[in-house]
C-alpha cells in the first residue's frame, strides 16, 4: 500500500524504502526538481513551497516509484541519474587556524579547492587519507584518498580553477611519483620538503677551494674553466676522456677536470633577492546544479556565488553554452548574448556574493535538452588587472509532453437499412514531428451494430482504429432498425519521436474527444396499385 506525504512549506521528510509513496501534488504544480550534494531530492512548486526527500538517492537504488495526486509517476532511478550527473562540486577551502576539516571523497563528485598553494607546510598520505597541512596549522584530510586513486569512476579535483583529475591533483601536489614508488609517509614528508640552498658565498668558495685542489690525473686536461676566465662560474664548462687503464693517484681516481675559484656574479644572486610581483585574487566560489523543465515550461537557474577578495575586485559570472531557439529572461541585471549563447552578469566591484540566474525556456513543442551549460566565474584585481577563474558544468533536461489532438466527428442521417458514414477527422497539434495518432476509439456502439474497420472489445463494446481507417469508415445497423444511436469518438496522441530519455512517461499521451450521433429513418411507406 503506497504511503501518502502531504505537502507543506519546507517539508522535510524520509520515505519508506520498501513500499511506493504518494505525493499530494499534481505534476502542473511542479516548478523544479534539484538533487543536492547529499543525495536529497528537493521539489519546489510553483507556490513557492518545497519538498526535501532526504534518502532519495537510496530510493532511487532500489528503484521505488512515486506516484503524484493526478496518477502521474517518477522513476526514481532514471530521475537520479538524470540531475545527479552534475551535481555542484563541493567547495573545499583552507579551514581556520588549528581546525581539521575531514571529507570522504566520493567517486564522480567533483571538489574544488579553494586555497593557495603557496600557503600549504605539508602533504602527507596517512592510513589512505591525504592530509594537507596549512601554515596556519589548520588541516584538510581527504579520507578514501587511496581508493578513489584507482576507482574507475574517480573524483575530479580542482586547482586554481581547472578540475583535474585524482592523478593529476596528485601530480600538482608533488605527490605522483610517491603515489607510484608506493612510499610511507615519512618518507613523502621528507620528498616534500622545499630544498632549500643555505651556503653562504664564502662556504661556496671554501667547496671550490677543496675541489682545486683535487689532484689531476694523466689525460687530457679540460678547458679552462669559466670560458678562460679562472673560475668555474655559471658559464663553466668541463671536457672528460677516457680514464683507460692508469692506476689512481691521490684520494680519488684520475680525472681530466680542471676547477678554480668560483667567480661570483652580483646580477645571478640578486635575481633571488627581488621582491616578488602582484599576485591574482583567489578565484570565487561557485555553486550550480542541473535543471529538469517539462515541454513548454521555463526553469530559472541556481547559481550562487561568493567572492571575499576585497573592495578593488570585480566579480564576472558566464553563462554559456545556450543554444539558439530557447528563450532567454537573464534576471538580476545579466545581459544576454543570442548571437554567442551567453549570458554575462557582471557584478559591481567589491560586489561579494551572488544568487539568482537566468529563466531559461525551451522552444516551442520541442523536448530539446541542454547537455552541457559552462559556468565560470572570475575575479579580476581591478588595480593590477591581474584575474582567477573557476568553472562548472550543468545541463537542462527537457521532458517531452504529448499536447491534446485535434478531432472531429459529423453527425450523419439516413435511411432505415443502410450503413452511415462515420466521418472522424484527427491530427496531432504538436509539429515537430514528435507527436503521432497512436489510436482512435468509438464508445457506445451497440452490439448488433457493426463498423467497416477495426477492432471490437468484447468485454467494453469499444471499437478501437488506426488513422488509417477512418478513411471510409461506415456504421451499419441492424435489420429494420430506426432510431439514434449516440457515440464518441476519442483521439490519442502520442510523444513517439522523443530526443532523448524522460524523467517523466506519463505525460507521453493526451487525448481529445468529440461526440457525434448517427440517425435512421424508417422508409416511406409504399403502396400497391392493382389495375383490373
Amino acid at each position: 500500500m503506497a504511503t501518502e506525504q502531504s505537502i507543506k512549506a519546507n517539508n522535510i521528510v524520509t520515505l519508506p524504502e520498501g513500499e511506493a509513496s504518494t505525493l499530494s501534488f499534481a505534476t502542473a504544480d511542479v516548478k523544479g526538481m534539484t538533487v543536492t550534494d547529499t543525495g536529497e531530492l528537493v521539489i519546489t512548486l510553483n507556490s513557492g513551497d518545497t519538498l526535501t526527500i532526504t534518502n532519495f538517492e537510496s530510493l532511487a537504488q532500489n528503484n521505488v516509484s512515486l506516484s503524484l495526486s493526478d496518477g502521474s509517476a517518477l522513476e526514481t532511478s532514471a530521475l537520479f541519474e538524470t540531475l545527479a550527473g552534475n551535481m555542484p562540486a563541493k567547495v573545499i577551502a583552507t579551514p581556520a587556524a588549528n581546525v581539521v576539516a575531514t571529507y570522504d571523497l566520493l567517486p564522480g563528485r567533483k571538489y574544488q579547492f579553494n586555497f593557495d598553494q603557496t600557503g600549504t607546510k605539508n602533504v602527507e598520505q596517512k592510513d589512505g587519507a591525504l592530509v594537507i597541512t596549512f601554515d596556519n596549522n589548520s588541516q584538510i584530510v581527504l579520507k578514501n584518498f587511496d581508493a578513489a586513486t584507482d576507482a574507475e569512476l574517480s573524483p575530479e579535483l580542482s586547482l586554481n580553477g581547472e578540475f583535474l583529475s585524482i592523478q593529476e591533483f596528485s601530480a600538482a601536489l608533488r605527490l605522483a611519483t610517491l603515489i607510484e614508488e608506493g612510499m610511507e609517509p615519512e618518507e613523502a614528508v621528507a620528498v616534500l620538503k622545499p630544498a632549500t640552498t643555505t651556503q653562504t658565498a664564502d662556504e661556496l668558495a671554501a667547496l671550490a677551494q677543496e675541489l682545486a685542489e683535487i689532484e689531476p690525473a694523466a689525460g687530457e686536461a679540460g678547458g679552462s674553466a669559466a670560458g678562460g676566465r679562472g673560475g668555474f662560474g655559471f658559464g663553466s664548462t668541463v671536457t672528460a676522456v677516457p680514464l683507460g687503464t692508469i692506476d689512481p693517484q691521490g684520494p680519488i681516481g684520475p680525472t681530466a677536470l680542471q676547477f678554480a675559484l668560483p667567480e661570483f656574479r652580483d646580477e645571478v644572486f640578486a635575481e633571488g633577492l627581488r621582491a616578488p610581483g602582484p599576485t591574482p585574487p583567489n578565484a570565487p566560489g561557485l555553486e550550480s546544479q542541473s535543471e529538469l523543465v517539462y515541454e513548454d515550461g521555463s526553469v530559472t537557474l541556481t547559481i550562487l556565488g561568493q567572492s571575499n577578495e576585497g573592495p578593488n575586485v570585480q566579480t564576472t559570472i558566464v553563462i554559456s553554452g545556450i543554444p539558439s531557439g530557447w528563450t532567454v529572461v537573464p534576471n538580476n541585471g545579466g545581459v544576454y548574448d543570442p548571437a554567442n549563447g551567453t549570458v554575462t552578469y557582471a557584478l559591481p566591484t567589491g560586489t561579494t556574493s551572488f544568487n539568482g540566474g537566468p529563466t531559461l525556456s525551451p522552444p516551442p513543442n520541442s523536448d530539446q535538452d541542454i547537455p552541457t551549460l559552462t559556468i565560470t566565474a572570475t575575479n579580476t584585481d581591478t588595480t593590477t588587472g591581474l584575474t582567477s577563474t573557476v568553472t562548472s558544468t550543468i545541463g537542462v533536461t527537457t521532458d517531452a509532453v504529448a499536447d491534446t489532438p485535434a478531432i472531429v466527428a459529423e453527425d450523419d442521417i439516413g435511411q432505415e437499412g443502410t450503413p452511415l458514414d462515420a466521418d472522424i477527422v484527427t491530427s496531432v497539434t504538436d509539429l515537430d514531428g514528435s507527436e503521432t495518432i497512436t489510436s482512435i476509439v468509438i464508445k457506445g456502439v451497440p452490439a448488433d451494430f457493426d463498423l467497416s474497420a477495426g477492432t471490437r472489445d468484447p468485454i467494453t463494446g469499444d471499437w478501437t482504429l488506426t488513422e488509417a481507417e477512418l478513411t471510409g469508415l461506415t456504421v451499419t445497423p441492424p435489420a429494420n432498425f430506426v432510431g439514434s444511436i449516440d457515440l464518441i469518438a476519442i483521439s490519442t496522441a502520442t510523444e513517439s519521436n522523443k530526443s532523448d530519455t524522460d524523467f517523466d512517461t506519463t505525460n507521453d499521451t493526451a487525448t481529445a474527444q468529440d461526440p457525434f450521433t448517427l440517425t435512421w429513418l424508417p422508409n416511406p411507406p409504399t403502396t400497391d396499385i392493382d389495375f383490373p
